[in-house]
């Protein structure tokens, strides 16, 4: 029975990731997912908003070692415009970003794998680094808070107080 849900997941999932717009993959902790995602993929969820400046993202990541991940849908509102400035041939693009998402967590060999839902909250800004060809290279940095809707409190971070959690990450894009 598992593993027909198991295919079942992964028939939608192929199914889904076909009508989407690969965006980026980040190296580092997201503001989407924290340390879910370690290493993670964002593909644009396109015709939702008609706002170049509201982005809507389906956010797939991992530890480096897969032994906790997590997928969900981030909302991220960039405040100005990609536009490069021509003198130092830098942008600076601040953001506002939240993450609906369910993540994993592998037990030991003979417990099952721990889920939980949880949301983000995000604030940071994302920086121009270099261009080779059509490939954008970008450092976004700030910081978020986590929610564990399953255990209703939220998620534990490195400062303890006030529960924030820093992010810095390389993003890596295309042009298309």
């Amino acid at each position: 029975m598992i593993k027909i849900k198991v295919i079942l997941i992964l028939i939608n999932l192929s199914l889904l990731m076909a009508n989407l717009k690969f965006d980026s993959v980040k190296i580092g902790i997201p503001e989407s997912l924290g340390v879910f995602g370690l290493i993670s993929v964002d593909f644009e969820i396109s015709n939702i908003s008609t706002n170049e400046d509201d982005v809507f993202y389906l956010t797939l990541g991992t530890f480096p070692i897969p032994i906790i991940g997590g997928a969900g849908l981030t909302y991220k509102r960039y405040f100005n415009s990609f536009q490069i400035d021509p003198i130092s041939n830098t942008y600076f693009k601040p953001y506002v970003s939240t993450t609906l998402f369910s993540c994993y967590m592998m037990g030991a060999s003979d417990s099952m794998a721990n889920t939980y839902n949880m949301a983000t909250l995000g604030f940071g800004a994302d920086f121009f680094v270099i261009k080779v060809n059509s490939t954008n290279i970008n450092i976004q940095a700030g910081v978020f808070t986590q929610y564990n809707f399953s255990e209703r409190e939220f998620f534990g971070s490195p400062s303890d107080q006030p529960l924030i959690w820093p992010t810095i990450n390389i993003k890596i894009s295309q042009d298309f």
